[in-house]
């Protein structure tokens, strides 16, 4: 094979790769976010119970933050809630089996938020659910 071919089939193979990656990336389930409802103080954000019907979590777009809040239903019927921001250095953490597990250095929170292995100290962020009539209210004081 020719040098000049050998490069140009290299350069599209890699082309071919990098745009195939980026498609796949956006099928992450991290990726799928609702958009709540929030109270009139907006110090609540109202979700219903029914989305947990065919999926143990949902992810909430946070009025005022960057990273997503994990809503995640236990097998006990219990719901957590936990901003997806590592208390390290602040990357986005990511919903791996049952754990949050940070991408940029490997700490491991369990469903509560709490630090399972560092190199973080501090768990994240948790909001408070309380289950009103047919409506789950997220505190975000």
């Amino acid at each position: 094979m020719k040098r000049r071919t050998f490069i140009k089939k290299c350069s599209l193979s890699a082309l071919y790769l990098s745009a195939n990656s980026s498609l796949l990336s956006g099928c992450q389930t991290n990726s799928i976010r609702y958009s709540p409802l929030l109270d009139s103080n907006e110090r609540e954000l109202i979700v219903s119970p029914s989305e947990f019907n065919q999926q143990s979590h949902i992810f909430l777009s946070h009025p005022t933050q960057a990273d997503p809040i994990c809503v995640y239903k236990t097998n006990e019927g219990e719901y957590t809630a936990s901003l997806m921001d590592c208390s390290h250095q602040h990357c986005t953490v990511e919903l791996v089996d049952e754990h949050f597990i940070c991408p940029c250095h490997g700490s491991r929170f369990n469903l509560q938020g709490e630090v399972l292995r560092g190199p973080a100290t501090k768990g994240l962020t948790r909001y408070t659910i309380q289950q009103v009539g047919n409506t789950l209210r997220i505190s975000l004081r």
